[in-house]
């Protein structure tokens, strides 16, 4: 992101917060990897220990979004985070993700999913229970809700359609009105 949209974007972001902000992502490159059609970035870092720590953002689909998260854990876990592209499928979600853990030579994982990304664990878990040593879901629901199934096709709908940049306005138009009213 250039500075002139982050200082757009950020206006009203108190300055220590946008600072380190900066500083996590100059100290936290992407890494990319092709999949299929899709470029999947994602964010690894930290030490290596008994398992990786692999972090599943919600509907935001951003790595960055565990920004605080990954930087507590860093100092004595292995974490990776990815970035979700447009996917088309939970199949296709929990195929990228296996593939960057994998590229990351890690066998075993603590997953921790919030809510779209536990949708995407919980899945996940399924397919790989073997690699999958702890689960932690957040804020996030199981396939047998039918409120959660039309999220689910609404959110897989929306994250394949739409620019990254016009679902993160929206996101953070209602943060900011969810924000003001408290």
């Amino acid at each position: 992101m250039d500075n002139c949209n982050f200082d757009k974007i950020y206006k009203k972001v108190p300055e220590d917060q946008k600072k380190r902000f900066l500083k996590f992502r100059a100290s936290h490159p992407y890494k990319n990897l092709k999949i299929g059609h899709l470029n999947w970035k994602y964010i690894a870092s930290g030490k290596d220990k008994d398992a990786a720590i692999v972090l599943l953002p919600g509907g935001i689909r951003s790595a960055e979004a565990w920004e605080k998260l990954i930087t507590i854990l860093e100092t004595d876990h292995r974490i990776i985070s990815p970035t979700y592209p447009a996917i088309k499928s939970i199949e296709e979600g929990i195929n990228g993700i296996f593939e960057v853990i994998r590229k990351e030579k890690e066998k075993e994982i603590y997953l921790i999913g919030q809510s779209f990304g536990g949708w995407l664990a919980q899945a996940f878990v399924r397919k790989y229970p073997d690699n999958v040593k702890k689960l932690i879901l957040s804020n996030t629901s199981s396939s047998g809700s039918i409120v959660s199934e039309r999220m689910l096709r609404l959110a897989i709908f929306l994250i394949s359609k739409y620019p990254t940049k016009i679902l993160r306005y929206g996101l953070k138009r209602n943060y900011l009105k969810f924000k003001n009213m408290s």
